[in-house]
């Protein structure tokens, strides 16, 4: 019965990841995402502590758990002396990415080990799926004109942040699909991320097709060197496209928003400003540069390190690092170089647009599988 119960829970929990890119509500896209994940956390939480009560030795820590949980000690300590300690610790603004956000992605992270090889494949094909769902969803927004300003938003709003998901869910792609399947769900993909028109995300995608190359550079080798031909003409052609056709507004300005982080940091660099400080400080730093946003967001400064040194102070950009490094390490260790380029992708995304809670939930997948 007890059996039961846990394949029960364990096909929930997987249901829940994997449906979690489609949450649209009426116009909604990120928001409803988070409400569902938070939704979902409360569970998650409550099986942590019913599991601990009763087996104690059933949460296993690693290195990279210490180095994650002390970032996790920081960020907290930072959002509690922070702007506003309540939105920052269980999540405010646009992205409502909170402590107890960063605190789930964890004990999602943590759950995916306990799940039987079956499961953890049920995992991997589910979101492959997903990902192929999702190209066909973008291609049907451009064959039916369902577009914003020329580019699909798919289900999450933002093109930038569809080509994220699709660059990203690439590697559950080529885990999960063989043969034929494979290289008709790669071009599925390749096709739908370019008509997204992202820069970022398609950079993102082709760090990801390395890792085919990896996995099939003895089969099937003159049709994988069409699709990597392909890509690159398409990015010739995308870059171009893009080069042309958009200019750079003052609130759309990268540039700008990465000068506002630094002077920011420097205003508090040990511990920083606490979770979804930004929209107040772009607000204000705007404001005083007397641009006022009037009903626009600002509130990442499309560069992950700088917003986790905004987040926590240099000392918890540190640690961040330091985790991420110690990923680096185990995943060598363990022998899984496959992945690593998706693991590149993500930090290369991460650079130059804002992360999406799904964004997040990929990486502690592929890290933890």
């Amino acid at each position: 019965m007890r059996v039961n119960i846990d394949k029960m829970i364990n096909k929930l929990f997987i249901s829940w990841i994997v449906i979690t890119p489609f949450i649209v509500w009426r116009g909604m896209y990120e928001g409803v995402k988070v409400i569902w994940f938070l939704s979902g956390a409360f569970f998650l939480i409550l099986h942590w502590i019913i599991g601990l009560l009763r087996k104690p030795n059933c949460l296993k820590l690693i290195l990279s758990d210490l180095f994650y949980f002390a970032w996790l000690v920081v960020l907290l300590i930072s959002s509690i002396y922070g702007i506003h300690p309540t939105e920052s610790i269980l999540g405010g603004s646009y992205r409502h990415q909170g402590v107890i956000f960063f605190l789930t992605l964890w004990l999602v992270g943590k759950k995916i080990p306990t799940l039987s090889q079956k499961e953890k494949k049920l995992l991997i094909g589910g979101i492959a799926f997903g990902v192929i769902a999702e190209s066909l969803i973008v291609m049907f927004q451009h064959l039916t004109s369902g577009l914003y300003f020329g580019r699909p938003l798919g289900t999450f709003g933002e093109p930038n942040a569809v080509a994220a998901f699709l660059s990203l869910g690439t590697y559950f792609v080529i885990e999960a699909l063989k043969k034929r399947r494979l290289y008709l769900g790669i071009v599925s993909v390749v096709v739908s991320t370019f008509l997204t028109f992202s820069r970022a995300g398609i950079a993102s995608l082709l760090l990801v097709l390395g890792n085919l190359a990896f996995k099939r550079r003895r089969k099937s080798s003159k049709l994988l060197v069409a699709i990597l031909v392909f890509a690159i003409i398409g990015v010739v052609i995308v870059f171009k496209k893009a080069s042309i056709t958009r200019g750079v507004s003052m609130f759309e300005n990268r540039t700008l928003f990465r000068e506002i982080a630094i002077k920011y940091i420097r205003e508090k660099p040990v511990f920083g400003w606490g979770m979804e400080s930004q929209e107040y400080l772009y607000d204000k730093e705007f404001a005083l540069r007397k641009m006022p946003l009037e009903g626009m967001i600002v509130d990442r400064s499309h560069n992950l390190f700088l917003d986790i040194a905004l987040w926590s102070g240099l000392t918890g950009l540190g640690l961040f690092i330091v985790w991420l490094l110690s990923i680096v390490l185990e995943i060598v260790k363990n022998n899984k170089y496959n992945k690593l380029p998706a693991l590149l992708a993500f930090l290369i995304f991460s650079m130059f647009q804002p992360l999406g809670v799904v964004h997040w939930l990929m990486l502690f997948v592929i890290i933890y599988l």
